[in-house]
């Protein structure tokens, strides 16, 4: 299940994709929409990802991946001024990050 970024304020109409949030001080809704990833498989990656399709392959914000891609063991390769990640080596870290679950 996809919960937005203030979990314990969701409503039920989370497997809709949308949240209406009550999460200000004065008591203002906010929607606030979930993140899922746009890809099914990883056949359907271009060779090199750049910040935003990590972005939509691990359903976060494009911010998100850009500190992602900045982090010590994070596969990423410099090609002048650009920061991309092949394709295999995104694939390997994913697999590796996950095998224990969350911790």
């Amino acid at each position: 299940m996809t919960r937005c970024k203030h979990r314990t304020r969701c409503c039920s109409c989370v497997a809709q994709k949308r949240c209406v949030c009550l999460f200000s001080f004065f008591a203002r809704e906010e929607e606030c929409y979930t993140k899922e990833s746009v890809y099914k498989s990883y056949e359907e990656l271009p060779l090199f990802l750049n910040a935003e399709t990590v972005a939509k392959v691990l359903g976060v914000a494009p911010s998100t991946a850009y500190e992602l891609m900045h982090e010590a063991d994070f596969p990423t390769l410099k090609v002048g001024n650009r920061i991309v990640v092949p394709k295999e080596q995104f694939i390997v870290w994913v697999q590796h990050h996950t095998e224990g679950g969350i911790q």
